[in-house]
């Protein structure tokens, strides 16, 4: 009896150890949720759209959708959330082209047909590399970055590393270190290889910022969201906070549209 449970212990301090050794991975993948499409996909969507395709230095292969609108004022490049790919993603996205913007969303690495190693580094030299292209094809229009969930990591980065005309960020985060820690222990968390701290770059933000966040988000709390906020330039910062709003549910509400259309208004006469 005594050598079974020995047995026992030792299976499962080992499978403890293997699972702490590759905590980091298993981190990414609650965090990511992607849902790979087969490369032969076909886009089949009721309006204009170009499907863009990049390569990157280390040989990764990107995926993105163009969203053109006939003259438009300026470009909206749109980093997504967790979750799925561009089939659930553009029909979010290009609710925007409202505004007379051409809009373009993009899949991380293992979302959808888009390839490549998933670290950091190169998800956010992904997020310059579809900035450049934006540019490319916008034509020196004005270009607005839209980051959503996960994706406002990749928008703030950009935003500090290029010349952008403002920043719409939804349910953003201070760090992912910060939001995992509201779903586990901290000393999981920060086992975490995509910690993407944004706290640093809010501070130097100068462009105009408008931020939504709900009251009731289960997934990167309201108190992150504020935090966000007030880590940023008050007097090119606004922060519209949405009662009992959750973490995917906030275009759902009036108060956003309205919110967002009076401060594109004001953008787009610019």
């Amino acid at each position: 009896m005594k050598r079974q449970l020995k047995w026992i212990l030792a299976i499962l301090v080992a499978l403890f150890i293997l699972l702490w050794i590759n905590l980091a991975s298993v981190i990414r993948l609650f965090v990511l949720q992607p849902e790979v499409l087969e490369k032969d996909y076909t886009f089949n969507l009721p309006y204009p759209f170009q499907e863009i395709n990049l390569l990157t230095p280390d040989g990764a292969e990107l995926n993105g959708l163009w969203l053109p609108v006939k003259e438009a004022k300026a470009t909206i490049l749109y980093f997504h959330g967790n979750r799925d790919n561009l089939v659930r993603w553009v029909e979010i996205a290009q609710q925007y082209k409202k505004y007379g913007t051409n809009v373009m969303v993009v899949d991380y690495r293992s979302y959808g047909k888009s390839t490549g190693k998933v670290t950091e580094e190169n998800l956010l030299q992904d997020a310059i590399l579809w900035y450049e292209k934006a540019v490319e094809l916008s034509k020196g229009q004005k270009i607005i970055l839209f980051g959503r969930s996960l994706g406002s990591g990749f928008a703030i980065y950009v935003a500090n590393q290029k010349k952008v005309e403002a920043l719409i960020l939804e349910t953003p985060y201070t760090s992912m270190v910060a939001v995992i820690d509201t779903h586990v222990p901290y000393f999981i968390a920060q086992r975490t290889d995509l910690k993407l701290e944004n706290e640093d770059f809010l501070t130097k933000i100068k462009v105009p910022t408008i931020i939504f966040h709900g009251t009731a988000d289960e997934v990167i709390p309201y108190e992150i969201g504020r935090k966000v906020y007030t880590s940023m330039e008050p007097q090119t910062t606004k922060l519209v906070t949405l009662d009992s709003g959750g973490h995917n549910n906030l275009s759902s509400f009036s108060t956003y549209w309205n919110e967002l259309d009076d401060w594109m208004a004001k953008l787009i006469e610019k």
